[in-house]
Order: structure tokens, then C-alpha cells, then sequence
């Protein structure tokens, strides 16, 4: 019988196959879903298929799956980190990804980073650097506050919420104290509160009685505090001593007392940070990595990427399981793919998310992720959920059966034997087959397309990544880890006086640019004037650049029109131009703040007038910047002048001095003219007091006028000249 004869029976006999049934993909479908056009370095490499790369270049998620020995960092990680062209985030906590693939990242033009807290070889990261101003800054706190004093999965959750707010009162009361704490502006400083020698309650009343001035938020929380019943207080104490017992280990304390990097400009300048604290110390340190972990979404999803951040991240989540309940990444999952970055959730299995989470969250998280990867399953909750993600296929059952008709006369007929066939759905993939996958393949399942079976690469055998890391080998010396127990380790010189910028500024700069935008049509003649003056070791650029914006913004571009009418959003160029201000204000003083804390470590290789600045950098607010009574020789000594009455400055010039608002580069000129008619080390004191009065002054406000600064130089002058 011929085939189409076969079929037209079958047809007639209600036999034909069911439509709607699932199968394997073939390179046709992949092609079609675009799987098979990936550009690398710009799309997730996830395998093979038929020799041809397979590689995912959408927005969404991806979960990969393999238990141990499953060459799940080999098929996966490796090939990934080492051609990935933008941002990237991962656990390395066998230090292979920076031993393998750590000079291909600085190969591409990337500064690649181990932050390994507890260990004593790590780079650093403050997550307080990341807080934003007021009024935002209740916001960023309570956000930390949340990652490090989690909820408990049974019971009331009063006492954790509570404890949460007072945290976050302590972790602004640390931003926004008059005198930076001695550990610096810190989580260990928050810390260090509980144990000054009093009772918290105490230190807060002393607190509020001696910094009136102290954000509302931060005197609310204070107080409320104080108002409870002393067994309340003990217990929402307790729950932040205990949450914060990783900042008791120095070298925890150490890892977060600065930043070598900036989160906020991952889309705009792309970096590598791998998280490599060793296995046997993830438990002591796992809060710190979450928080890091966590701040990255809170900072990148505050702004969806502008045309200045082109680039994406890839965060790749290997051993999730390690890092604890993270209910805010689970829940933000489905929001941040349009933010500019990727997760990739590497798990064992799903039976750890389901200890981890439970079963109805677990769905919720990989249901929001369009691919998954199973390079191998350990497990029968994964091998199930695989199998029916696969689908069903339709099999053809068929039957035979023997009948005997009448024959002529009533005699018995002849037997005949019959066919009956019908169609039966059956897995494409059993459960058992998928926990017996060749070692060689894996199963990709795409939302929307047939699951197929690819090819796993391999790392290590594979000429195409031999070759990358080979011409890599030359970056090497680019790559080093500093002792973070060292002072002087990491990116900390960079921060000397007349060395380019710092990195508070470049946290700040996000905030700074967006008020650009909002002010000139192209901002780029602006954020070339910013840079120049963050770069400067005093503060005359920034007075500059901020007299320009109150006199002539529209020296720096072409600003916007104002949009009129009810629908109108946009703020005046008045409104645009003062919150411009404030930001370039706030961002030099974060950046003096910084060189404050620094200045014992870079006195030493200072020059005398260098170290003076630097030490006298923090900004006051405005206001009186010298009591007249310095005239005095009490006065005198203090502020580093000799006490001779040959050498004192005048009252009147101490007033000139205020009068001038802080011009640095303006009173360099008057300490020049000073210095004709004093000794050398008398002219450096002169300088460090005109430095002291430059930076305390409401600097950035006014600029003095040509007369100011001939009044003040015949003044001194002429003192000079009785003497």
C-alpha cells in the first residue's frame, strides 16, 4: 500500500493527526526567533546549534540551570564574561572568573574590580557614597535599611520594620553629621554609636541639643526613639547590633569605609566587579553582598538610561542560592529590564529557590524570565517542570483485531483483521530523559518558541576562547587587587590635591548632568567646564563656573525654551539654572568632604601648602567664616599664624578676607603679594589661613569684584610694609 493511500484511509477513518502539538526546534525556528544572529560581545552567548552560535539579544532575564560538575561556568559564565562588551556583575567565589577572564575585561578598555569583603586583599565600595541628597535621601537610607534588617518569615514584623527607621535615622544622622565621625562617613559609624560609653538615648538628646540644624527626618527619628519605653528600645537596638555584626570584622569595615568604583555610571562607563569572598566566609559576609547586590537595582533604576549611557549591565547571579532571601530583586524582576541591564540567575536547581523562596515565588521569578538554560538537572522538581515546559507531542497508538463475518448459506465466513488507530498525547521529554541528557547537550527554553536541544560550549577546549584569553595575557599588569588593609591601597591617591577628580564628584555628576539637561539643549560644553573645575585642587574653578551660571548660563550653551501653558512640566530657566547650582555646589562639597577625610593618609606627600588645603577643606555653612578675635595672639596661634604682633593680619583685613566669599584663585594672589615682605614658612602659614577662609566662606555664591581685590591687596600690602 502506498503512503498516500495510507493517509486517505486514515483520513476516512478519523485517524488524521491532531494539530497543536509540541516538538523540537530546528534551525529554521531558531533562526526565525532570531536566535541564531546574536552579534557577540552585544547578545547572551547560551550554545550551539548545528555549529551555529545560538545567542539571546533581547531585554529579558535568564535562568540557567545545572547542578555540580554540571560545567555550568564553563558553558556559560566563561564564554559570557570574556566577550560581554558592556557592564558586568558576577560571583566569583573561586576567584576563576579574575584568574581566567579578568584581563580579556581590562582588554576591552574595563577597570576590573574583586570586592571580597573579609578578606584582606579586596577593592571598596560605600554604599553610603551612593545616597543621594535631601530630600531623596530618606528614601536611600531606609533602601539600605531594608537589605540589612530583613523581615522574619513568620511572626510580627513590627519590631523589624521599626528597627528599620531607626536605622535609617542613624544612617542619615552619619551623612548629615556637623563633624565627620572618625571612622568616616560609614555603616561601622552607625555602628560605633551604640557604643560610645551611654546609653543610645543619651547620645541621641545629645545630639539633638548640639545640632539643632539636623534634617527633620533625622530629628523625627530621634525622638521617636527616645519617646519609647526603655524594653521597646532594647529590642529595636538589638535588631540593628545584629544585623550590622559583619562591620565588628575590620577587614568588612575596611571593604566599605570608600568606593574604587561608581554604580551609578555602569551604563555610561561600562566596568567589571566580580564578588569573590571565598566559600567559607560567604555566611559571615552575605548581608554586605546582598546590599551590594541590592543598591545596584536602586541606583540604576532610579533613571531609565539616558543617550549618555548606551551600555548595558549583565548581572550574573551564580550560586543564588547563596545569597539569601533577596524578596526586593524577586520582586523587582519584571520592572528593570527596561532600565539597561540583564539578570541571570544561576541555580543548582529549582528545588534550592523553592527552600529559598517557595514554590509560589519561585514561579513568580523564573516566570518572569523568557529564557531558561537547563544545562543539566539534578533534580526531580526540575526535571518535571522542564518536561512540561517542553510540551506534549502527539503518538499514534494503533490496534488490531481478528473478525469472523457469515458466510453463503450460513456457513462461517472468512476472518478478517482489522486496524484501528487513534492519536495520544505523550511528553517530548519524560522526566527520565531529561535526568539523562547527554552530558554533552542542553535544553533551551525560549517564551513563545519550541524548546530545543543545543550543544554546551566549553571554556577551556574551545580555540575561539583560547585565543581571546591568550591575546589578553598583555593586560594582566592592568589587574591587581589591593591590601585593604593598607591606607594608602586603592584609588586613594587619585584624590591628592591637583590629581584628577575624586570620586564623590563622579557620584554626584549623575545628579549634576540630569539639572544640565533640564537647563541647555546640549549640555556637553557644560559638563566639559564641570569636569575641568571637579579636577582642580581648590575650589576657584567651581566659583567660577558657578558665577557663569548665576550671571551668563547661556555662556555654557544654548538653554531651553520655556514651554508655557497647563500641560507644561519643564522648569524656568531660572527654576533650571539654581537647581544646576545647587547640584555643582553639592557635588564640590562632597568632593572637599572626601579629601578631609583623606588628609591624614596624603599629608605626608603633601606640600606644606597642599596639606593645609586639604586639611581645611570641609565647608561650613554660611557665615562668619573668622571671629575678629583672631586678631589675638590666642587666636593666632590656633590657626597656625605666629604670635609675634610684628605678624598679625589686622581685623580689617580678616573682614576684607570674609568680604571676599572664597575666591581660591583670587586670594593665591593676595598670599603672592603677602609673601614679598614675609618669610617662607610665615607666607605658608598666611596660605593655609586664605586657603581656610576660602573653602569655610559661602564660596560659591558671589565673585568678589575687581575693587574688592585691590582693597584687599593694598591692605595687606601695606601691613606687610609697617613691619
Amino acid at each position: 500500500m502506498t503512503l498516500g493511500l495510507a493517509q486517505a484511509m486514515e483520513s476516512l477513518g478519523g485517524a488524521r493527526q491532531p494539530s497543536g502539538g509540541a516538538r523540537l526546534a530546528t534551525e529554521r525556528d531558531l533562526r526565525k526567533a532570531g536566535l541564531l544572529n546574536g552579534r557577540p560581545g552585544y547578545s547572551v552567548f547560551l550554545g550551539r546549534f548545528n555549529g551555529k552560535d545560538v545567542r539571546y539579544s533581547g531585554a529579558s532575564h535568564i535562568y540557567v540551570n545545572g547542578p555540580t560538575r554540571s560545567v555550568k561556568g564553563v558553558g556559560f559564565v566563561l564564554p559570557n564574561a570574556v566577550e560581554w562588551r558592556g557592564a558586568l556583575i558576577g560571583l566569583d567565589i573561586k576567584r576563576e572568573m579574575w584568574d581566567e577572564i579578568g584581563a580579556a575585561r581590562a582588554a576591552l578598555g574595563q577597570d576590573v574590580f574583586m570586592f571580597s569583603p573579609g578578606s584582606a586583599h579586596s577593592h571598596c565600595w560605600n554604599p553610603l557614597d551612593l545616597v543621594s541628597p535631601w530630600p531623596e535621601r530618606a528614601t536611600d537610607v531606609a533602601n539600605i535599611a531594608h537589605s540589612l534588617i530583613p523581615l522574619p518569615q513568620s511572626g510580627d514584623p513590627y519590631w523589624a520594620e521599626t528597627a528599620r527607621g531607626l536605622f535609617a535615622g542613624l544612617l542619615a544622622y552619619v551623612l548629615d553629621a556637623r563633624e565627620p565621625p572618625i571612622e568616616g562617613r560609614t555603616i561601622k559609624a552607625a555602628l560605633k554609636i551604640f557604643s560610645r560609653g551611654r546609653p543610645l538615648v543619651a547620645e541621641m538628646a545629645n545630639i539633638l541639643a548640639n545640632e539643632p540644624r539636623l534634617n527633620a527626618f533625622v530629628q523625627d527619628k530621634f525622638r521617636q526613639h527616645i519617646s519609647r519605653e526603655e524594653k521597646q528600645r532594647q529590642s529595636f537596638e538589638s535588631h540593628i547590633v545584629t544585623a550590622l555584626e559583619p562591620w565588628n570584622n575590620s577587614l568588612v569595615d575596611a571593604a566599605t569605609s570608600r568606593s574604587d568604583f561608581n554604580i551609578a555610571e555602569l551604563r555610561r562607563r561600562p566596568f567589571t566587579i566580580l564578588i569573590g569572598t571565598p566559600v567559607g566566609n560567604f555566611a559571615a559576609v552575605e548581608a554586605v553582598v546582598r546590599l551590594l547586590v541590592q543598591q545596584v537595582h536602586d541606583v540604576l533604576l532610579r533613571n531609565l538610561p539616558g543617550l549618555d549611557e548606551p551600555h548595558k549591565l549583565l548581572l550574573m547571579l551564580d550560586e543564588f542560592f547563596q545569597f539569601g532571601r533577596m524578596p526586593e530583586i524577586v520582586d523587582r524582576a519584571p520592572l528593570v529590564a527596561g532600565y539597561g541591564f540583564q539578570i541571570a540567575v544561576i541555580a543548582q536547581g529549582l528545588t534550592q529557590l523553592d527552600v529559598r523562596y517557595g514554590k509560589p515565588t519561585r514561579d513568580m521569578l523564573i516566570g518572569n524570565m523568557d529564557v531558561k538554560l537547563l544545562i543539566g538537572v539534578g533534580d526531580e522538581t526540575t526535571a518535571r517542570y522542564c518536561a512540561d515546559e517542553l510540551g506534549k507531542h502527539y503518538v499514534r497508538r494503533e490496534g488490531w483485531g481478528t473478525s469472523v463475518g457469515a458466510g453463503f448459506g450460513g456457513s462461517q465466513g472468512r476472518a478478517t483483521r482489522t486496524t484501528q488507530g487513534r492519536w495520544e498525547l505523550e511528553p517530548l521529554m519524560t522526566s527520565e530523559a531529561m535526568r539523562r541528557l547527554d552530558a554533552t547537550k542542553a535544553v533551551l527554553l525560549v517564551r513563545g518558541e519550541y524548546g530545543a536541544v543545543v550543544d554546551k560550549a566549553h571554556f577551556f577546549k574551545e580555540v575561539r576562547f583560547k585565543r581571546l584569553v591568550e591575546a589578553a595575557r598583555g593586560f594582566a599588569h592592568r589587574i591587581a587587587i589591593p591590601d585593604v588593609t593598607d591606607a594608602g591601597g586603592g584609588e586613594i591617591e587619585t584624590f591628592a590635591p591637583g590629581a584628577p577628580g575624586g570620586f564623590k564628584h563622579l557620584v554626584a555628576k549623575d545628579r549634576v548632568m540630569r539639572e544640565a539637561h533640564a537647563l541647555y539643549l546640549d549640555a556637553s560644553a557644560f559638563e566639559a567646564a564641570f569636569v575641568r573645575a571637579m579636577t582642580e585642587a581648590g575650589n576657584g574653578a567651581t566659583a567660577d563656573l558657578l558665577n557663569v551660571l548665576r550671571m551668563e548660563p547661556a555662556q555654557l550653551g544654548e538653554l531651553r525654551a520655556t514651554r508655557k501653558g497647563i500641560f507644561a512640566q519643564a522648569p524656568s530657566p531660572e527654576a533650571a539654572t539654581a537647581a544646576l547650582r545647587r547640584e555643582v555646589y553639592s557635588a564640590r562639597r562632597l568632593l572637599n568632604d572626601e579629601r578631609a577625610q583623606l588628609a591624614p593618609t596624603i599629608g605626608a606627600a603633601a606640600t606644606p601648602r597642599a596639606t593645609a588645603a586639604v586639611a581645611t577643606v570641609p565647608i561650613a555653612s554660611p557665615g562668619p567664616i573668622l571671629e575678629p578675635a583672631i586678631g589675638n595672639s590666642a587666636a593666632s596661634s590656633d590657626s597656625g599664624l605666629p604670635e609675634s604682633p610684628a605678624r598679625r593680619i589686622d581685623d580689617d583685613i580678616l573682614a576684607r578676607l570674609n568680604d571676599l566669599k572664597g575666591q581660591s584663585d583670587i586670594t593665591a594672589d593676595v598670599v603672592k603679594s603677602a609673601a614679598t615682605r614675609a618669610a617662607r614658612d610665615d607666607a605658608a602659614k598666611l596660605g593655609a589661613l586664605v586657603d581656610a577662609l576660602s573653602v569655610q566662606a559661602e564660596l560659591f555664591m558671589d565673585t568678589p569684584t575687581p575693587g574688592d581685590l585691590a582693597a584687599l591687596t593694598a591692605a595687606v600690602e601695606a601691613e606687610t610694609v609697617e613691619q
